[in-house]
């Protein structure tokens, strides 16, 4: 068992104080996964821990296109060691 706290450690093990709340964390090719809620349905997501922010995946959009979820038409652009990406975005 891990519990994050709101100062921002955790603790693991049988130490780990649990409420009864909370979201159950597995692993999956070593990656960390969470099953969340999204628009009324449980998805697994991936935990980037060395992320600072994330974006949904195209199957996200493409699994929730025909939702009203107004969607705005965007662009992005990545800067890497490979030069510059523009994509179309929803957000």
């Amino acid at each position: 068992m891990i519990t994050f706290t709101q100062s921002g450690e955790f603790e693991a093990g049988k130490s780990a104080y649990w409420s009864g709340n909370g979201i159950p964390m597995y692993t999956r090719r070593l990656v960390p996964v969470v099953n969340l809620g999204a628009n009324g349905v449980n998805l697994p997501f991936a935990l980037d821990t060395g992320a600072s922010g994330t974006d949904p995946s195209l199957r996200y959009y493409e699994r929730f296109k025909t939702s009203d979820l107004s969607w705005k038409e965007d662009e992005d652009e990545r800067f890497g060691a490979g030069g510059t990406i523009k994509r179309k975005i929803y957000t």
